[in-house]
């Protein structure tokens, strides 16, 4: 956190930091985070889970997953007792369903989209220290912070507006790779655009058609949260075995972006022929997703 002297912990709470850090990293008896199981996230999901309308409306299973959650010094991930292990796999299978519901939801698309733009907009007009100083405002604190116009930019304060109106752009399709070490590459400065001006001359040249706007390209990921590794010891009469429950994947997502509907048709051609331009240029082998929404769902997860 940055600058955490300015808010005065020590005199507050006078922690002791170095302590702190060791729970953090492990290194300590009590663990929060292992790289699999963290408390915090046992918390995170079960809380998003609950206001997102999915998952077992029982405040039971996080709270017993937690209790029965062991360490010792000599192991490096957390115990539990057979009989408590499907507690793990209750909330991996939840953890792995919020975050699919979350990066592949097609609102959310269009919202991260507009606070990157949002971000991009303000860099190009404050240093690093201004980004410090909003650190503690609430994200709408600060999206009405930033409505301001005589202190910000107008184009700073337009996207805010737009955000806190929820008046988002169409994400029309949405595209993920396995080609994780593609990202950097993908976010140089000209090649999304490149991308974007070539299928455009594509639909004028082959389809005789003409789009009255531009097609943007959103980059995020999907990095160890649908699917991360996780590994725990299962105590069995007595004996410890190491056990592991699934493994780390991360993918590049894309969401294909624009200010307008388009019919289910022409989003299709746009969409295929990224891909055929993605492969060809080396940039990863995409596969071409529906949108998470509640009808994909798996029903065993539905309250």
């Amino acid at each position: 956190m940055p600058r955490l002297y300015k808010y005065d912990f020590g005199t507050k709470y006078s922690p002791d930091f170095e302590n702190i850090f060791q729970i953090i990293n492990g290194e300590s008896s009590f663990i929060i985070n292992n790289n699999g199981i963290d408390l915090d996230n046992i918390d995170n999901v079960f809380r998003m889970a609950y206001h997102m309308g999915i998952g077992p409306n029982d405040k039971s299973i996080p709270v017993n997953l937690v209790k029965n959650l062991k360490t010792r010094k000599d192991k490096d991930n957390f115990i539990i007792k057979k009989e408590y292990l499907d507690l793990i796999h209750i909330w991996y299978d939840l953890r792995s369903e919020v975050y699919r519901r979350f990066i592949y939801l097609k609102e959310y698309l269009s919202f991260e989209f507009l606070v990157f733009q949002l971000i991009a907009e303000y860099s190009k007009h404050f240093e690093t220290e201004g980004i410090i100083n909003l650190f503690h405002l609430t994200d709408e604190a600060l999206l009405w912070n930033l409505l301001d116009k005589n202190k910000y930019p107008e184009s700073v304060s337009n996207i805010a507006r737009r955000l806190l109106l929820h008046e988002l752009p169409e994400s029309y399709s949405i595209i993920r790779s396995e080609s994780f070490d593609k990202k950097e590459f993908l976010l140089k400065e000209g090649i999304l655009k490149s991308i974007s001006e070539e299928v455009t001359q594509y639909l004028c040249e082959k389809k005789g058609l003409t789009l009255p706007f531009e097609i943007c390209y959103h980059v995020t990921t999907d990095h160890r949260k649908t699917c991360r590794k996780i590994e725990t010891y299962v105590e069995n009469d007595g004996k410890l075995t190491k056990e592991t429950i699934a493994e780390d994947n991360s993918f590049i997502v894309i969401g294909i972006i624009g200010r307008s509907p388009l019919s289910d048709e022409l989003i299709s051609i746009i969409t295929r022929r990224t891909i055929e331009i993605l492969s060809r240029e080396n940039l990863g082998s995409f596969e071409y997703l529906q949108f998470s929404d509640r009808e994909t769902m798996s029903s065993e997860l539905l309250f």
